[in-house]
């Protein structure tokens, strides 16, 4: 595990010493040591919308005591925010906190910097990815933000601070090499944030292919993860047949608001005789410029098979969110019909309690992981007619 669980919660003792240490600079309501401890209970209890009863004030000599470690939080504020969703507790949190003048007066870098070193002074924390995105909020002065999260993670005994890859049970392999690779990785934030893919699916029988319009949108704190400090971004892209490789095209490919112009993309081709997919494409650019987060986006046109054809999309790193969505689009209105999709994901590792939504009919194939997803992990999409003999029978 990330961190050795705690039955105290000395996180957020430390939290309070902190503002304590900091509050000649605080307005009245927050300039005494109890009225700091009573303010940070009292957001944290009307950011639950009642679901946590209202908790008496504590005067000094209780005060004293978790100031010292020997008085922890409410086990109801802990019960509560470990059981709800991080998206909805933060949002709750921050309204609270962008509507308290009080509390945007003295939520400053030099405060905010000190909080920070509670996770990253913490060798069984510092490594972990939240630790970077609140890294992040402080260097982009979103003190709010960073605060909120802050909250979220002590009053929930720092519950997503639990998953991490030493969770992740293997069915299959039992490489430990391969563990202790996904492991270091793991730790040293070599993963995406984020991948967002979305397919737009044409069967299109006047040419005998399936047209696809594919957009992926990645955020990550780096170009390339075997290489970190890389200033280039590239990927692979693999084909059945030559002929499919030559029709492939970047329609766009963007980072960070820059759209890279046909000549500033490098393109080479290659093969790999013994895959399924033997016709490779490697896209590249390079002289990126750094910063400490990318929003890499691209559009390709591709086509496949016809009338029955198949796309696989494997994750090439890990990543914390992972997206894909599948659609049969409705520029031949008459053909779509005539078709059918079907989808699943698959993944080496257990992967059923880790799927946060799902949607699939002929039509439509959607599914949304919001917890640490794999490498090599992806969905595999089906597109055939109707027809049981799979064969296209043109609309009348």
């Amino acid at each position: 595990m990330v961190r050795q669980k705690s039955k105290q919660l000395p996180y957020f003792a430390k939290l309070l010493n902190i503002l304590i240490e900091s509050k000649g600079g605080f307005n009245n309501s927050w300039n005494a040591n109890y009225k700091i401890l009573n303010n940070l209970i009292a957001i944290l209890v009307e950011s639950s919308d009642g679901h946590i009863e209202e908790i008496k004030k504590y005067n000094d000599q209780v005060t004293w005591r978790f100031i010292n470690g020997k008085r922890h939080i409410p086990q109801q504020i802990v019960k509560y925010y470990r059981s709800v969703n991080i998206d909805l507790a933060c949002v709750a949190i921050g309204k609270i906190i962008k509507n308290n003048i009080n509390i945007k007066s003295f939520l400053d870098k030099e405060l905010c910097l000190k909080i920070l070193k509670i996770f990253t002074d913490d060798s069984n924390l510092n490594r972990h990815s939240l630790v970077r995105e609140l890294e992040l909020y402080v260097s982009n002065n979103e003190f709010i933000i960073f605060f909120t999260y802050v909250l979220y993670y002590i009053a929930s005994d720092l519950k997503n601070f639990d998953t991490d890859i030493d969770g992740i049970k293997s069915r299959e392999s039992q490489d430990i090499s391969v563990i202790h690779e996904l492991r270091t990785s793991y730790y040293n934030g070599l993963f995406f944030d984020s991948i967002d893919r979305d397919v737009v699916i044409t069967p299109n029988p006047k040419e005998n292919v399936i047209e696809t319009v594919t957009t992926t949108k990645i955020v990550t704190k780096f170009l390339n993860a075997k290489k970190p400090k890389a200033d280039y971004f590239e990927f692979v892209v693999g084909f059945e047949y030559e002929n499919f490789r030559e029709r492939h095209r970047i329609e766009c490919l963007k980072i960070n608001g820059e759209v890279f112009q046909d000549n500033q993309i490098i393109e080479k081709e290659w093969e790999k005789p013994d895959s399924k997919q033997a016709y490779k494409k490697t896209y590249r650019v390079e002289g990126i410029k750094y910063s400490p987060n990318y929003v890499i986006e691209v559009v390709q046109e591709s086509i496949l098979n016809f009338p029955v054809g198949e796309i696989i999309y494997r994750l090439k790193e890990s990543a914390s969110k992972f997206k894909f969505v599948a659609k049969l689009s409705e520029l031949n209105k008459e053909d779509k019909h005539n078709f059918k999709i079907a989808g699943h994901f698959f993944g080496s590792f257990k992967h059923d309690d880790r799927i946060r939504f799902v949607k699939s009919n002929n039509q439509y194939f959607e599914v949304e992981i919001d917890r640490y997803t794999l490498v090599g992990s992806g969905v595999k999409i089906d597109i055939r007619p109707h027809n049981k003999l799979l064969k296209y029978t043109p609309p009348e």
